[in-house]
């Protein structure tokens, strides 16, 4: 059982393993009573059970507004029935969101993206969100928008209304809309900061992210005859829309915040998306693309068929770079793992490369390929093999 004391002094110690620590504690049941609690006193349960029963939803919205209030207050500070911990973490995440160092603002972003939105937790990262709105944090805000995107339908214990979430869904959009009517320059900026926090659903059935609500008007917000929950689904195979994306004029301007986006993103079609908007709107741009782009672009830390794509399709698309410049230019060992991409383009682009210019692999990377999944990689291992002594 971790008390706030214990987090507090992870905190102090700069603990790598708190926001385990927060996520394990939100969870942990709470402690039994020595005695039986008195029929008056007011528990957790006890408030949840009087604001949700049909009595008290029969009164005015200003009078259940006030009660609750009133309520909570009476939780937070009673003496006698002490609220468990576990729902005092607002404290932890708000010292996190005040603290200027960087071990704060990591563990608080870590924290927000594993952490249930239920009581405590809640109470935090509504305050955060209004806050990152007056400083336009586009990072926190992005963080908070996708949170509740995708954990719009979860009912954990003690967790916070659909309808508080829709609303917050509704502002988090509201505030990319605003921006990119007044200060369309930082739209993208702002706007990949949203998209990057989205993680793909762990069951393929359920489509891409139907219920986002702030990925869906980014990507989607102009298509014919309205938007709504339902109708963004049509359009969901294909990320790429650029007819239907909002703001469509102001992602033309450069290609810096999609490239921004390869490296953030935490989904794979996310990648996808920001790989076809580059190859299709910076297509003669990028013709001088730079050397460090490409470095850049491959030292990126996550296996990705569309990063490996994008690489590829920059390499035939400059004329500035030619294949038997590669050693010289540092792009010989780029090209080489792409032999081990999930992309059978990149793999065929990689193969016909080696060929030419790796007879001499090393012999463990070659006996490794000689047990890749794609034919073509074995066929061009084992061929590698029969010309050796």
């Amino acid at each position: 059982m971790y008390t706030l004391y214990d987090i507090q002094h992870a905190w102090q110690q700069q603990d790598p393993l708190l926001v385990d620590y927060l996520v394990s504690m939100v969870s942990q049941p709470d402690p039994v009573p020595e005695q039986p609690l008195p029929d008056e006193a007011l528990t957790f349960q006890r408030f949840l059970d009087q604001i949700f029963s049909a009595e008290f939803r029969a009164q005015p919205d200003e009078v259940q507004f006030s009660t609750r209030l009133a309520k909570l207050a009476e939780l937070e500070t009673s003496q006698a029935y002490p609220l468990p911990d576990r729902f005092k973490l607002h404290v932890i995440l708000l010292g996190l969101w005040d603290d200027p160092l960087p071990y704060a603002r990591y563990v608080l972003m870590q924290a927000i993206r594993r952490l249930p939105l239920v009581y405590g937790v809640w109470k935090a990262i509504k305050l955060i969100f209004k806050q990152a709105e007056q400083r336009h944090d586009y990072a926190m805000l992005g963080l908070i928008a996708a949170q509740l995107d995708m954990q719009r339908h979860a009912a954990p214990a003690y967790a916070v209304s659909a309808a508080t979430k829709t609303y917050m869904q509704l502002r988090a959009w509201r505030y990319l809309r605003q921006l990119g009517q007044q200060l369309p320059v930082c739209y993208p900026e702002a706007a990949i900061h949203y998209l990057a926090e989205y993680q793909a659903p762990e069951s393929s059935h359920v489509g891409f992210w139907p219920q986002a609500w702030s990925l869906n008007h980014i990507l989607f917000h102009e298509i014919p005859q309205g938007y709504g929950r339902y109708r963004f689904s049509v359009y969901q195979k294909k990320l790429y829309h650029p007819k239907h994306r909002a703001f469509n004029e102001v992602w033309l301007r450069s290609p810096e915040p999609l490239f921004k986006l390869m490296g953030m993103a935490r989904a794979e079609a996310i990648r996808q998306y920001a790989c076809d908007a580059l190859k299709h709107d910076f297509r003669s741009q990028l013709r001088d693309v730079e050397m460090t782009r490409i470095h850049a672009l491959a030292l990126i830390p996550v296996a990705s068929a569309a990063r490996d794509e994008l690489l590829v399709w920059l390499l035939q698309n400059s004329p500035r770079y030619e294949q038997q410049q590669f050693v010289r230019l540092g792009l010989h060992a780029v090209v080489i793992e792409l032999l081990e991409s999930a992309s059978v383009e990149a793999q065929a682009y990689a193969i016909s490369y080696a060929k030419t210019y790796a007879a001499d692999l090393d012999l463990a990377t070659v006996l490794r390929l000689a047990e890749n999944a794609n034919p073509k990689v074995r066929d061009f291992a084992i061929e590698l093999l029969k010309s050796r002594d």
